[in-house]
């Protein structure tokens, strides 16, 4: 329908001139952003948003002793084809705070939007060394968990009151170095994934970071019992509604 309505369009010649303009500035920009030459670290990504080459030119130009802040989606944090770019990410990386949109700090974005603080070094560091913190629906929060003394139970997401909790707590700052990092491509990616370039998880807690890390530490896995079990896919909403 769509290759229809431009065939009739495009007849008229105040359109076909306005279209021609556009065709050549989406294919300008499309080329532009695909060129290896001007952003050679996402080479092997497999669609460069605009996010990403943000990320790349900022880097680029920052000073040797700069630092940057993006305000920028978790895509590059969860896609399975993206470990190259993430051994980019990781030595630059200061600090992640992941945030739900559920207060609406952004009020024309979708309330479940889920997005990130990243605070970047210009200058890839021979060693990774960066704080995560995860679950956050406030920026106060950040400073709380900074100020809090470590004393008492970590909150969940909701407080006892149902509402989305603000609280900040010493233990929610997980410090992520190459061990960590190796911990989450031995449970989440496969066994040739380097650690530089595993995915990284929503870990609330250093509670949860020591069970993790106690499960990777065990050599049988599901894959390992494939001949002994069978998944199925239950009952399905979609088919049944069907």
């Amino acid at each position: 329908r769509i290759v229809e309505l431009r065939d009739e369009l495009i007849k008229i010649k105040i359109l076909v001139e306005e279209y021609i303009i556009n065709f050549y500035k989406t294919v300008g920009e499309i080329s532009f952003l695909s060129s290896i030459c001007n952003y050679d670290k996402l080479r092997d990504i497999q669609k460069s948003n605009l996010y990403k080459c943000f990320m790349v030119k900022s880097w680029d130009v920052a000073t040797d002793i700069g630092f940057i802040g993006l305000l920028h989606p978790e895509g590059v944090y969860e896609d399975p084809r993206g470990g190259n770019f993430r051994k980019e990410i990781y030595p630059r990386l200061q600090a992640h705070y992941q945030f739900h949109n559920e207060l609406l700090l952004f009020s024309d974005v979708h309330h479940q939007t889920i997005f990130s603080i990243n605070i970047y070094s210009s200058i890839a560091k021979p060693t990774v060394r960066f704080d995560h913190i995860v679950n956050l629906y406030h920026p106060s929060t950040i400073d709380n968990c900074y100020h809090h003394d470590g004393v008492g139970m970590v909150p969940g997401s909701r407080n006892q009151y149902g509402s989305w909790n603000l609280q900040g707590h010493k233990n929610r700052i997980i410090n992520i170095s190459k061990q960590q990092l190796d911990i989450f491509a031995t449970l989440y990616d496969d066994t040739s994934i380097s650690p530089l370039a595993a995915r990284l998880p929503l870990v609330h807690s250093k509670e949860l970071l020591s069970v993790l890390s106690k499960f990777s530490e065990q050599k049988t896995r599901l894959g390992d019992l494939k001949e002994y079990y069978f998944a199925t896919v239950m009952w399905d909403q979609n088919s049944a509604q069907k």
